[in-house]
């Protein structure tokens, strides 16, 4: 009885589609690959949009205090982080640039720190990083690692930052990760 009932159960699933392929559909076959398109408006290497070439934006946010005063909420200073897409740079680097800047005020201390990462089979690997800083000032400049990537072949990059601010009511902190992108170098 009960062998009955398991196979029952297996054959409702395959009916329904569910823990397997349905009968009949093809199992030689193999699944279409998935097309990669440029994240650009002309389909190049080409940014015309802002927003494609800065797709990772966060505002700097309260952590924990060193300061005497007490910080929560959002950067006063209108402070947040950019991280830009990963491109090729001198046709044997690949490079990502990340940065932080304050809208409304120069600040004690602002920085970034920009990893660049490379996919690898299970994960996203580090290939390198760089910092930038700055003090009494509304932009940390680009922080912007420069990895040798020729004789790799084609490879999916992507980047991430770390931006802090150093504001009289506090410290501001943010982690933003632009979007991945293939290429060779």
């Amino acid at each position: 009885m009960r062998m009955m009932i398991t196979i029952g159960a297996i054959a409702a699933m395959l009916t329904a589609g569910v823990g397997g392929p349905a009968l009949g559909s093809g199992l030689d076959s193999e699944p279409e690959p998935a097309s990669v398109a440029s994240p650009y408006p002309d389909g190049g290497d080409n940014p015309t949009d802002p927003a494609l070439v800065y797709p990772s934006i966060s505002s700097l946010r309260a952590e924990g205090n060193d300061h005497a005063v007490s910080a929560t909420g959002i950067s006063p200073a209108g402070c947040y982080g950019q991280t830009d897409i990963p491109h090729p740079s001198e046709l044997i680097y690949a490079s990502v640039h990340g940065r932080t800047y304050c809208e409304l005020a120069p600040v004690l201390e602002l920085g970034v720190t920009t990893t660049l990462q490379k996919l690898g089979w299970l994960y996203w690997e580090y290939a390198l990083a760089d910092k930038n800083m700055s003090q009494y000032s509304r932009t940390s400049n680009d922080a912007h690692p420069h990895w040798q990537c020729s004789g790799w072949g084609s490879q999916a990059y992507r980047g991430t930052s770390f931006h802090y601010s150093v504001e009289p009511s506090g410290t501001y902190t943010s982690n933003t990760t632009g979007l991945e992108r293939r290429f060779s170098c």
